[in-house]
């Protein structure tokens, strides 16, 4: 019986370090871009692009990839420069890179990667 509560015990606090840990991490990222990113062509979503925010703070690089839906979330644990734009660049292999710069990252970056080769023109929807 001892071993039944001590396990539960165990089992409980885990969880409770874990939530806690997984709320810090979040909690401390000051800076944050979300969005989606598709492709131009198709306009299907791309998964596992690599998304890479920079500020100019000292803690002023994020790396996220997007998720199966193209959805992502990058954060920088650092305050935003609202005098100076943060750089967000996409990449993804068989695409052309894509690059912009953000002032308000409270407004969700949809960004549409052009297959490598059809274009060089990159497209940003509003």
């Amino acid at each position: 019986m001892f071993d039944t509560a001590m396990s539960k015990l165990t089992l409980r606090l885990a969880i409770m370090i874990g939530a806690i840990s997984t709320l810090g991490s979040v909690c401390d990222a000051f800076y944050l871009v979300n969005g989606r990113v598709e492709n131009c062509v198709t306009r299907k979503p791309i998964a596992d692009a690599k998304v890479v925010l920079r500020t100019t703070g000292p803690k002023r690089r994020g790396v996220r990839q997007t998720d199966a839906d193209g959805t992502f979330t990058v954060a920088v644990n650092d305050l935003p420069d609202d005098e100076k734009p943060s750089d967000l660049t996409v990449s993804k292999d068989g695409f052309d890179n894509y690059d912009i710069h953000v002032m308000n990252p409270t407004r969700p970056q949809d960004i549409c990667l052009t297959p490598t080769g059809t274009s060089s023109i990159h497209h940003h929807r509003p």
